[in-house]
């Protein structure tokens, strides 16, 4: 049957449904956050004092696993369940009834191999899972300051196909917000070849800061960091019957995810004023 990841993470429910065993994880709490924006035009910003983002880090049953939740501070709840299996990263996400797949070896790149992105990427998870710490210090180099810090190079064609196929779930939908999703449209044939993800971390104070920037254009999610090793409950979508391939989805499936989608955004509009994003 399908797997629906609740607006609400209610642990029981979780339990009751689709989780696996109870297990420890690394977890990451993020709070105190705030988001700003820059361009040639001037900067924007906005501060979420009362939201908290927990990420953990897992592998119950040997899958690789990483459970986001997004609360607003307004009772408001947005959750997310990611998954490798072989060499497909799995994606479910409250309010979504179907799970989404995406195969490496579109990121593999030309000449390379997708099953060596995937043992890379699972040995990665799986150290992290046990001992985010050592991954953070192993990936990152000190400065002066005393913030840890790293920074790579964005696979924009890789990111750009998926923005566009996502966007064409949108295509002839009956969408009320029609101008700001034709900005989208412009913005995502916009991007350049070249864009920039910079972490900065401090492990004496907790306080971070994660940066895209391309052509002069920044944006920019800091706060206060918070790493623990803890027992989660983690819900497992690699048992759904059927995998969406989310880069190749039938006019069938495309129908079906836009009636879901008006749905939950009337909820993500919601959510998003109670954080003042409106």
């Amino acid at each position: 049957m399908k797997r629906v990841v609740a607006l609400a993470l209610v642990l029981a429910a979780l339990l009751g449904m689709a989780a696996l065993a109870e297990t420890d994880a690394s977890v990451i709490r993020m709070s105190d956050l705030s988001l700003a924006y820059a361009d040639g035009n001037g900067s924007r910003g906005a501060r979420f004092d009362d939201a908290v983002l927990t990420v953990a880090l897992g592998e119950p049953d040997g899958i690789p696993t990483v459970q986001a939740n997004f609360d607003n501070g307004n009772g408001q709840v947005v959750d997310a369940v990611l998954q490798l299996v072989d060499q497909q990263i799995l994606l479910s996400m409250g309010g979504i009834s179907s799970t989404y797949a995406v195969d490496l070896q579109a990121f593999a790149g030309e000449g390379n191999s997708a099953q060596d992105l995937a043992n890379g990427l699972r040995h990665t998870l799986s150290l992290a899972g046990a001992h985010l710490d050592v991954v953070l210090y192993a990936i990152t180099r000190e400065g002066a300051d005393g913030m840890r810090s790293v920074q790579a190079s964005l696979p924009m064609p890789q990111l750009i196909g998926m923005a566009e196929a996502l966007l064409a779930v949108r295509t002839g939908a009956q969408d009320s917000q029609a101008a700001e999703m034709n900005d989208v449209y412009a913005s995502v044939e916009a991007m350049g070849e070249e864009a920039m993800l910079g972490f900065r971390y401090n492990p004496a104070t907790g306080a971070f800061d994660l940066a895209a920037v391309q052509d002069g254009r920044g944006m920019c999610l800091s706060g206060t960091l918070q790493l623990s090793t803890e027992p989660v409950a983690f819900v497992n979508i690699s048992g759904d019957e059927d995998w969406l391939d989310a880069l190749n989805l039938t006019p069938e499936q495309m129908q079906e995810l836009r009636g879901e989608l008006d749905m939950v955004l009337v909820k993500y509009t919601d959510y998003l004023a109670g954080m003042g994003m409106d």
